[in-house]
């Protein structure tokens, strides 16, 4: 349409909200911007290499004795600790999710300070999607579908 000509490059749809798909393009959630899909290998990589390294930590911990019986003497203090960095992480992502919610229903930005901190927590919502790009891996734009 006569509209799309005033998008800026990259942008497409309704006030520019959608990623034009060629080439093909990911929105960030972080800077909300629409950028050139690169392979989606790289995410997949990243994602593999932290689960791997998760895992090494794990089977470090539990091969030294040394740290067992450190575990085993503090068992009660690392469990609390465990589920209150739990309650505070998901918090975390309940708030970024919100934030995330409300940009993409068209609502405006937060003031500033608290958008400073939504933009350093969006590290804690360890969002896949945004690891992978769904629509590089896919033909079309998934704003198409809905």
């Amino acid at each position: 349409s006569a509209g799309e000509n005033l998008c800026a490059d990259g942008y497409t749809g309704p006030m520019c909200s959608r990623c034009h798909m060629d080439p093909p393009r990911y929105r960030t959630s972080f800077t909300k911007e629409c950028l050139v899909c690169t392979k989606p290998e790289l995410g997949l990589a990243i994602v593999l290499v932290v689960v791997v390294i998760v895992i090494a930590i794990i089977a470090a911990v539990f091969k030294h004795r040394s740290l067992t019986q450190i575990y085993e003497r503090y068992e009660v203090s690392f469990l609390i600790l465990k589920q209150n960095a739990t309650i505070v992480l998901v918090t975390i992502q309940i708030i970024v999710g919100l934030s995330n919610v409300h940009g993409f229903r068209g609502g405006s930005d937060y003031p500033s300070p608290y958008s400073d901190l939504i933009d350093i927590a969006q590290v804690a919502s360890f969002d896949l999607f945004e690891l992978l790009h769904g629509d590089c891996s896919v033909n079309g734009n998934f704003g198409d579908n809905l």
